[in-house]
């Protein structure tokens, strides 16, 4: 019996030309235990329980031999927000948009068993610089990255918050792929102009989806809590309160979070930038 009880990788690698389960070598990920066995020419094994791997940076994944499937869990990063402006009225800049979060299982016959695949992580969104001179508006945040596992499946990055044209303050950048099954439905949030989509009970009870954006951003002026999406956890940004004028906005903090907005100021006083929001995440189950 061979068991990962650590938190780093182990390649299984017969010596010389041998093979075990028929390829080279492959990667007993952390938790997995398996039982190798050998006939006197070539190794074999049976997995008894599967590994988790999980990146938080861009990395390479191998498909081992003997797994049925696959649970991935793919997070993408949240978007900036946007920063404060300076004008005549305060205006706070808007948060940004959380990253998709996409569940979806693996099956064996979209694997090649023993090759790599490279598994991308999305990177943050920046927030948006604030206002430098009076009667001008900060810069927007940038949208996060998307996170993929190679070509099989993939997650959208939050979009970045705007710097803000208005009292409301810019739209909140919430985007992301929508559901590939039904029931589903869109929601505008009160000063929004992008969409978000968020899974809904069937008649049973049981929720159908494979995959949902993450929650739009506040817009400026927005004092309430950053929204959570509904299943995924990652937060949208809110934009820069009124308690909080000319202050940068909070990076986000857990997988995918966006960045809130930075708060604005009145002509002759400093804005704030936006905040970052955070990078994503992938997770890869082993299911015996």
């Amino acid at each position: 019996y061979v068991q990962n009880a650590g938190t780093g990788d182990i390649l299984l690698d017969p010596s010389s030309t041998e093979t075990i389960d028929g390829i080279a070598s492959f990667v007993l990920y952390p938790g997995a235990v398996r039982l190798v066995l050998c006939d006197g020419t070539a190794l074999y094994s049976i997995p008894i329980v599967g590994g988790t791997k999980t990146f938080t940076t861009t990395g390479s994944y191998v498909w081992a031999p003997g797994i049925q499937q696959w649970d991935a869990d793919l997070i993408a990063g949240g978007g900036g927000g946007g920063g404060g402006s300076r004008q005549t009225t305060r205006m706070d800049g808007a948060g940004g948009g959380a990253g998709e979060r996409l569940k979806r299982k693996i099956l064996a016959s979209e694997v090649v068993v023993g090759a790599t695949t490279t598994c991308t992580v999305g990177a943050k969104g920046t927030g948006g610089a604030a206002a430098a001179a009076d009667n001008t508006n900060g810069s927007n945040g940038t949208a996060g990255g998307t996170s993929s596992v190679g070509s099989i499946c993939s997650a959208l990055g939050g979009g970045g918050g705007d710097a803000a044209p208005s009292m409301q303050g810019g739209a909140g950048g919430g985007k992301g792929t929508p559901y590939t099954s039904s029931p589903t439905t869109e929601i505008y949030i009160t000063g929004q102009s992008r969409q978000q989509k968020v899974p809904q009970a069937a008649a049973s009870g049981v929720v159908h989806f494979t995959e949902w954006g993450g929650p739009a951003g506040r817009p400026g002026d927005s004092a309430e809590g950053a929204v959570t999406a509904a299943l995924g956890g990652q937060k949208g940004g809110f934009g820069g309160a009124l308690v909080s004028a000319g202050n940068a906005g909070a990076n986000g903090t857990g997988a995918g979070d966006a960045g809130n907005g930075g708060g604005g100021r009145v002509n002759g006083a400093a804005a704030g930038k936006g905040g970052d929001g955070a990078d994503g995440k992938i997770t890869i189950v082993e299911v015996i």
